[in-house]
């Protein structure tokens, strides 16, 4: 699982992730979700820049090769074409994917069945919640973008905290996602404002 929230603010935006990240091979990748076995290591973040040096993080069952195919994809073509110009297989999960525009801190969305769009001032978005907290998470949120309603960099400083202590509460109780890393973005400029591998001290980095 990978748990993603994301904010689109001004002049800026907040990414965050887990740091777990789960593997399995080809082969299990034909089978269903419920017979893979899977393999967790940790990452320092999921957000990953790609060709165009922009940031992309998402949450659901990308093969390698569909991975590699989004990151070299521009933004303009999953624009105009969508997500399923790399996921083509017809048996693929739902997939969500954000992609965070470098040059000016801008937010995008998508889903596997559709084009990617972009986020507005002061929108929030999450992937990967675990149904039984998403309304707690999502309330909890909202409750601290509302104590801090500039939607500027301060206010994210402030919000990430909150956040991180959300993931820490729900690691807990999952296997398969923790740690907490945190990035504000600024026109060409990524700032990571926190770090924590929680209880993914124990896992080792992936490779």
């Amino acid at each position: 699982m990978t748990l993603l929230t994301v904010i689109q603010g001004k002049n800026c935006a907040l990414l965050t992730s887990d740091l777990l990240m789960g593997s399995c091979t080809p082969e299990e990748m034909r089978l269903p979700r419920q017979l893979r076995t899977y393999h967790f290591s940790r990452v320092p973040t999921k957000w990953r820049q790609n060709i165009f040096g922009d940031y992309i993080g998402w949450h659901g069952a990308l093969t390698p090769q569909e991975d590699m195919a989004l990151y070299q994809t521009s933004l303009k073509k999953l624009e105009r074409e969508g997500i399923q110009t790399v996921q083509t297989r017809a048996d693929a999960m739902s997939t969500v994917i954000f992609y965070a525009k470098a040059n000016n801190a801008q937010l995008y969305q998508g889903y596997s069945d559709g084009n990617i769009s972009p986020l507005h001032f002061g929108q929030s978005s999450y992937a990967g919640i675990p149904p039984e907290f998403s309304e707690a998470f999502v309330g909890r949120v909202a409750r601290a973008l509302r104590a801090n309603p500039k939607y500027n960099a301060q206010a994210f400083r402030e919000v990430s905290k909150v956040i991180e202590g959300l993931y820490f509460e729900y690691e807990q109780c999952c296997e398969n996602f923790g740690g907490f890393t945190s990035h504000l973005l600024f026109p060409n400029r990524l700032e990571t404002i926190a770090f924590n591998l929680g209880k993914v001290v124990n896992h080792p980095p992936f490779s």
